[in-house]
């Protein structure tokens, strides 16, 4: 695994324009992503929500799209794809949610990619529609160590604050954040600052750019937060960008709120039991 410097551990942030239904081309595309990873120096390649397809099951969006196309078994073309990719740049590449399918069941999949190791960890979205019968939520969270211990969120997992909360407790110390491709997210901005500032954790929010050929449907700003809640950096625009983050170690005043606040939540988990058994 990568290990950080003093300074910290860079990661390479891909805000992408992808192309609706057009797996080929976003996944070429990734390759020069991560030659602009490397020679920016970092380790670790991000990418969004539904980089391979785009947001197919999103409402928003009319498509026709074959099943085949859609939806992906671990491995498959797509994290084949980024194996190599992982192999040939010496990255690793942590990504947005693919639609997988495991057995009977379907689930939205990120997916962490090691050169060597191929596909290391899978975390799936718990949190999931309720429109979207046919998926699965995910049961576990993942906490990853790639020279700085990190936490990853799909989407609507930043809206239950116990996750993030859980995460940073269990050592995370950034959390990767892949919102959601849909117009409606916009107002959820506040959401990831928050999560910051009560976690004093840094958070990053994975935007994107939603298009067809020369048509633009939608663009989510990528953002950048600090551990006390202020956007350091914000990515916008409709073109493919990269943005190179350099994540230090926190300080001690952070280490000194986790342990204030786990000691907050053991009273509060003290008296929630001590009410359950007095009810009734």
């Amino acid at each position: 695994m990568p290990s950080g410097s003093k300074q910290g551990v860079v990661l390479a942030i891909a805000h992408m324009r992808i192309e609706l239904g057009n797996k080929r081309r976003n996944l070429e595309k990734l390759k020069s992503f991560a030659r602009t990873a490397r020679s920016s120096g970092a380790k670790i390649l991000v990418l969004p929500s539904f980089f391979n397809i785009g947001p197919v099951l999103s409402n928003s969006f009319k498509i026709r799209i074959g099943r085949r196309t859609m939806i992906e078994t671990v491995p498959g073309t797509t994290s084949d794809y980024l194996y190599g990719i992982a192999e040939e740049y010496g990255l690793y590449i942590v990504t947005g949610p693919i639609i997988e399918r495991q057995g009977s069941r379907y689930y939205l999949t990120s997916l962490v990619v090691a050169p060597l190791h191929g596909v290391m960890a899978k975390y799936r979205k718990i949190l999931v529609d309720r429109d979207k019968e046919f998926l699965s939520p995910g049961k576990e969270l993942a906490l990853l160590n790639l020279g700085l211990s990190m936490g990853l969120l799909i989407e609507e997992d930043i809206l239950i604050p116990e996750l993030a909360t859980m995460l940073v407790l269990n050592g995370a110390r950034l959390l990767l954040v892949f919102q959601k491709l849909e117009r409606e997210w916009l107002r959820y901005r506040h959401v990831l600052i928050t999560r910051a500032l009560e976690n004093r954790v840094k958070v990053i929010g994975v935007g994107g750019i939603v298009a067809k050929g020369e048509e633009e449907f939608l663009e989510i700003p990528t953002l950048i937060i600090n551990d006390e809640g202020a956007v350091v950096d914000e990515v916008k625009g409709f073109e493919d960008r990269i943005s190179v983050v350099e994540v230090e170690t926190p300080s001690m005043a952070t280490d000194y709120f986790l342990e204030i606040k786990r000691m907050v939540l053991k009273r509060f988990l003290k008296n929630l039991r001590r009410l359950v058994r007095e009810r009734p």
